[in-house]
Order: structure tokens, then sequence, then C-alpha cells
């Protein structure tokens, strides 16, 4: 019961910054200032400028090669693309929510 309570709230405080804020406000809140990792911000490459080290420490990759200029989120695309030829888009919070929404 304390679960889908709190999920009713989080629904309702969502709805509420979306009413007031607009989708477009909230994305930039959420890829610039908020703290942690949200499918947003793991899969922005706008994210990924500001933190270089997140990607080859949360997923083990990066240019050895000799005077490499190769982010490790270059490198993680290009495998995700190799392995499951799936070519990164920017992530908004759009997507975001109608995959959210799809799921529940």
């Amino acid at each position: 019961a304390n679960e889908k309570i709190k999920r009713l709230e989080d629904e309702s405080k969502l709805k509420d910054l979306l009413s007031r804020e607009g989708l477009a406000d909230i994305e930039r809140l959420s890829k610039e200032t908020m703290g942690g990792l949200t499918r947003l911000n793991i899969t922005s490459d706008d994210y990924h400028r500001r933190h270089k080290n997140v990607a080859k420490n949360l997923f083990g990759f990066e240019d050895r090669t000799k005077g490499g200029k190769l982010s490790s989120w270059d490198i993680t695309k290009q495998f995700i693309k190799d392995m499951w030829d799936v070519n990164h888009v920017e992530p908004t919070i759009s997507t975001i929510l109608c995959t959210f929404v799809w799921i529940i």
C-alpha cells in the first residue's frame, strides 16, 4: 500500500511539474543540475561531455591507442551499435516519459 501511495505522489508531482514548467525545462534541469544517474542523463551526449569519466567508470571502455582521441562514451556507443545494431539518439524527456508510461 505504501509503494502505491508513493508512486501516486510521484506521478502527481510529475504532472504538476509538466503543467508548470514544460518538458524543455524539466529536460534541462535533469541533464544539467540533477544529481545521480537517470535514463535521461546516462544516455546523453551533453552529460558525457561534462562528465568525461562516467562511461569509462560504468562500462569500462576507453581509447587505449597512443594519442587516442575517442571518448569512453564514443567507444561505448560504438560497442552498442556493433553488438545490437542500435544507433544512439540523444534522449529527450518525451522519449523517457513515453517509455515510462508504456512500461506501467
